[in-house]
């Protein structure tokens, strides 16, 4: 008898991670195509491939800087900072393991849902259908496959770890306990704020199906004050989280919460939210990266109806409180998570968005299949529990399909953008930035004249695109067109007035001109929008040189450097300064670092000529000045420099 018991107590613990294995060899075999993807040229530059505090890896700078920028990208997520920050150090900038890291989490997130699921209720089965049905869902395609939306599946895994850590809580309520809960909370807020409304999550989860209170038997009520003193703590978190996130999307421009205009679209748009999230759960086809905001309020059939939607899943979460309370909390769960994404605070252009489901979405299901298990235990027929077996087999496998099917329009920009617009045809707005990113990845190629009709092209149908504008001026000031360019980065900035780029080009266009306090302000003017811009900085301490204030410019050339050691152009003019102060070991490691960023660059290398000259290497000096030759034959301070080393013979 004690044998059979030991069997079963086994059998017990192996399902739970048998279950768990085959979910991360399903997430694993769904993903496995974004390790041959790109970055995508939305938002994954400002996030990864050009961002100074992220590009050089886990620094002492960059994690002060993940804490206190309030802002930058719009968000203040400093986890997801260091997160991407520890990939650039054990990965490297390529962008392979980067999205391996975000298959990996989601993953991880499948299986802290089964386990959090099943501590909850003590139920395998229905757990890993919940868990599969979400892994396997498309709508999550973009959380995984987008290196810019780690801060989805980060804040996720911290999430579902806060619940599974509550379960340990409410059966048996310590100060440990609570405290790791509480903490892994915080951890899940820092990565992205979608989890403020966790606090109000757990209280009902408390009901069902924890079982800590109950709102209609006797007695349970009473629990309540108890159970809401409780979460307050956690609900200061939460409060602290949002008013960060208020300021950070104010001062990147995202989100105008005084915009008095359009309060009602904006209402209308949130109320209708729910039934397109649900809608897209449930027939996941025609998904975007970006679904166009409407222009006008939405007909009153529409928003009639959905309240009468919104009144019916009330009524039967009530009705069905003491029968099948799972109705109601996955209603709460859904409809509570989804608030702070509905758009009711409007931040950016897009109506939804298929990565704001991937939290709320879980509610629905555990709706679902929880009633499906309601429908399997009240029945004995084989044929209705086959049934019901071979249905749940079915939906997690063509979630499947449709991942597989949705993962590969990611696999760039050009076809992703190009998806979106095959959907939504008619949507200007989204035709003019499908172009520009198409122009974007086109001009790495290096055809300049090519990239500038591209530009013209796109502000001929789009005058108002401000990444355009930004874009053609950098090529008209290549060209020594600083009056044009000033004139379309005026127009760029006056749509779009806290864009660095926009702020830092006009800057550079001023100086050309020779209006150099008009650029000095510019350059002030971007780095009070984003403190930690190199360039900006170092136009700066280019006005400040040319000013005769040495001292400041120094201040601003390291400052640069600090904040991207890879960003090239600071180590030539700091260099020359150091080398006119006298200081010619340090003069020589500049410049050494900038012919090393920047080898076809004649100047670096005459500037490194003199500085090795005077440090009394003849040999290293008559190679600087030979390799500048090189590069500029008509350069004649190099050639007088050689000549004058060559006079001196071998050292």
């Amino acid at each position: 008898m004690k044998g059979g018991t030991d069997r079963g107590v086994a059998r017990a613990r192996l399902l739970p991670l048998l279950a768990a294995l085959g979910l991360v060899v399903l997430v694993c075999a769904l993903y496995a195509p974004v390790r041959d993807y790109p970055t995508i040229a939305l938002d994954d530059r400002g996030y990864v491939t050009d961002n100074s505090m992220v590009r050089p890896g886990l620094t002492r700078e960059g994690l002060a800087w993940a804490f206190t920028s309030v802002g930058y990208m719009g968000n203040w997520h400093p986890m997801t900072w260091i997160s991407h920050m520890l990939d650039v150090t054990l990965f490297g900038m390529a962008p392979r393991r980067h999205h391996l890291v975000n298959a990996g989490l989601h993953a991880a997130n499948a299986v802290l849902l089964l386990f959090a699921l099943r501590a909850m209720t003590g139920a395998l089965w229905p757990a890993v259908l919940v868990a599969a049905l979400f892994a396997a869902h498309p709508l999550r395609v973009e959380s995984v496959a987008w290196i810019s939306e780690r801060k989805d599946v980060l804040s996720a895994c911290f999430g579902f770890a806060t619940l599974w850590a509550w379960v340990g809580y409410a059966r048996r309520p310590t100060l440990p306990r609570y405290s790791a809960a509480a903490l892994l909370l915080a951890l899940g807020l820092m990565s992205k704020p979608m989890l403020v409304t966790i606090p109000l999550l757990l209280l009902v989860l408390d009901w069902w199906p924890l079982g800590r209170w109950h709102p209609v038997l006797k007695g349970g009520p009473g629990r309540l004050p108890r159970l809401l003193a409780e979460k307050v703590p956690l609900l200061a978190l939460a409060a602290g989280t949002v008013l960060l996130t208020l300021l950070a999307q104010q001062r990147a421009g995202a989100v105008n919460l005084m915009d008095e205009g359009h309060r009602t679209l904006r209402l209308a748009n949130a109320l209708l939210a729910y039934p397109r999230y649900l809608g897209k759960l449930l027939w996941p086809r025609d998904l975007s990266v970006y679904y166009p905001y409407p222009v006008e309020v939405p007909p009153a059939w529409q928003l009639g109806g959905t309240a009468l939607l919104l009144a019916g899943a009330v009524a039967a979460g009530y009705f069905l409180r003491r029968r099948a309370p799972w109705v109601a909390v996955g209603s709460i769960w859904y409809g509570v998570m989804l608030v702070p994404v509905t758009g009711i605070v409007k931040v950016g252009a897009s109506a939804i968005a298929d990565r704001y489901s991937y939290l709320p979405h879980v509610g629905i299901v555990l709706l679902f299949v929880w009633s499906l298990r309601g429908g399997w235990r009240a029945t004995a027929r084989p044929p209705v529990r086959a049934g019901i077996a071979v249905a749940s087999c079915v939906l997690v496998a063509l979630g499947a399909v449709e991942t597989r099917r949705q993962l590969g329009f990611w696999r760039s920009t050009d076809v992703l953008f190009s998806r979106a617009v095959e959907i939504f045809p008619g949507d200007p707005g989204l035709r003019a930035n499908a172009e520009f990113n198409a122009a974007v990845e086109l001009a790495s190629r290096g055809d300049i004249a090519a990239d500038k009709a591209r530009y013209e092209a796109i502000l001929l149908k789009h005058p108002e695109h401000a990444g355009a504008r930004n874009n053609l001026a950098a090529i008209l000031l290549q060209e020594g067109r600083a009056v044009e360019a000033e004139r379309h980065l005026r127009q760029g900035l006056s749509m779009a007035p806290r864009n660095t780029k926009l702020l830092d080009n006009l800057g550079v266009a001023l100086d050309a001109q020779g209006r150099h306090e008009e650029a000095q302000q510019q350059f002030l003017a971007s780095l009070e929008a984003n403190p930690t811009g190199a360039a900006a900085h170092y136009n700066l301490g280019q006005i400040l040189e040319w000013r005769g204030s040495t001292a400041a410019a120094i201040r601003e050339y390291r400052e640069a450097m600090r904040l991207d050691p890879e960003y090239a152009v600071p180590y030539d003019p700091l260099g020359r300064l150091m080398l006119l102060q006298g200081q010619t070991a340090e003069a020589v490691r500049l410049l050494t670092r900038a012919v090393k960023l920047r080898p076809a660059d004649p100047q670096a290398q005459l500037h490194l000529g003199i500085a090795r000259e005077r440090a009394g290497d003849v040999s290293g000096a008559r190679e600087s000045y030979g390799r500048s030759l090189e590069l500029a034959p008509s350069l004649e301070e190099a050639r007088r420099a050689l000549a004058r080393v060559q006079a001196r013979g071998a050292p």
